[in-house]
């Protein structure tokens, strides 16, 4: 799971957009390892997924798989001009996008948000009658139930937060490394947290090769350090006093709560619709 930990400049654009991650664990497991001396690494760097639906708001967020363009879907903005050949790489097709809108050449949704045209039908046209609901039948069902046929209509799309390339830096093995290049002591790290196995731009598909061969060596490695360890430290709530203690000094409310597990990503329009139920 992972948020968004820093913003890249010149994205104000994209201030609305719906994130596509989980929320709280990559924001923070950064930074309890920053905060014993772990080394971070590249992040900065946050990947955008090129598509995710933008309309209907009921959908918005969800991700529409790159299948879909490498089955011929086609990106064109309100004039119907191609600006971007789809089968770039993210970074490429997300910025082309985003650059789009920017420039005047996007389309606005009903309740304000940006995007442009992801032309699904030209798949039936390119390929065969049929190709979406054999080989994107889930994304066929999903726009179906919003009253929306892929088949014939094209869909409204927008980059989504996506993934971060950076974290804290590790070794073969899977441990956490200080900024002398030695391991901290019991501070296994693996998957997204982790920084460096991307560089600074993955390309997809690649956190699964992460997880199966990183992964794998750090649950195997953590193992090996839990039962090699015979002693049996005391457990108490010792670290809440600190935590207090340096809110105070930093002058954060006390009464703060965090993490925000569900992030409001609808928009001024919509909130002003919104009914308080409670």
């Amino acid at each position: 799971m992972c948020t968004r930990l820093y913003r890249p400049r010149g994205y104000e654009v994209i201030k609305d957009e719906a994130i596509n991650v989980g929320i709280p664990v990559l924001e923070f497991s950064p930074a309890l390892g920053y905060r014993v001396g772990a080394k971070l690494r590249d992040v900065d760097i946050l990947q955008y997924h090129p598509t995710r639906a933008a309309w209907p708001e009921t959908i918005r967020g969800e991700l529409i798989p790159e299948k879909t363009r490498s089955l011929g879907g086609q990106l064109v903005n309100i004039k119907g001009e191609l600006f971007i050949y789809e089968l770039e790489p993210r970074d490429v097709v997300a910025s082309a996008i985003i650059r789009e809108y920017a420039e005047g050449r996007g389309v606005v949704t009903p309740i304000g948000a940006h995007a442009v045209w992801l032309d699904t039908p030209v798949i039936e046209e390119i390929r065969e009658p049929g190709t979406i609901k054999r080989e994107l039948p889930a994304l066929y069902r999903m726009f179906k139930r919003q009253g929306i046929d892929i088949t014939v209509d094209p869909i409204l799309i927008y980059p989504t937060l996506h993934y971060q390339n950076g974290g804290l830096e590790i070794d073969p093995y899977g441990r956490a490394l200080k900024p002398d290049g030695k391991p901290i002591p019991g501070l296994f790290v693996a998957g997204e947290v982790a920084g460096g196995v991307h560089g600074r731009n993955r390309l997809v598909g690649n956190s699964l090769a992460d997880i199966l061969v990183f992964g794998r060596r750090t649950g195997i490695n953590t193992a090996k350090t839990v039962k090699s360890n015979n002693s049996k430290p005391k457990i108490s709530l010792n670290h809440l006093k600190v935590y207090m203690k340096e809110l105070a000094k930093a002058g954060v409310p006390k009464t703060r709560k965090a993490p925000i597990l569900l992030p409001d990503y609808r928009g001024e329009k919509v909130l002003l619709r919104s009914i308080k139920l409670l």
